[in-house]
């Protein structure tokens, strides 16, 4: 059964919410996360990148050029199985993400 396209994530309101923790915010659509990207001295941790590999897509590039330079990590997280699933198109054979840092699970991030 198709559900037709996936919601569309907006890079757009972006919130600093603090140093170096940045909010794309949902704009209360369905089956759209609030994004947040979370910066460190040497890496960035991506947070969510909302269903399929155009949101993906769109959420690396906005996290790449924020990182300007550190490494990227990203880690979706989702009550059903179908979200966070964006992100796979963009992996390598080993299960590193194309930004360089390895995809986390919601297993891997709560320990």
């Amino acid at each position: 059964m198709d559900s037709g396209p996936d919601p569309v994530v907006e890079i757009t309101g972006v919130t600093e919410v603090a140093r170096d923790l940045v909010e794309v915010p949902n704009r209360h659509i369905d089956l759209v996360p609030n994004i947040g990207v979370i910066g460190g001295t040497r890496s960035v941790l991506i947070v969510e990148t909302g269903l399929g590999p155009r949101n993906a897509e769109k959420i690396l590039t906005f996290a790449a050029d924020y990182a300007k330079g550190r490494r990227l990590y990203l880690t979706t997280c989702a009550a059903e199985g179908h979200a966070g699933r964006g992100h796979h198109g963009t992996e390598d054979p080993e299960g590193d993400d194309v930004a360089g840092g390895p995809a986390l699970g919601c297993e891997k991030a709560r320990r």
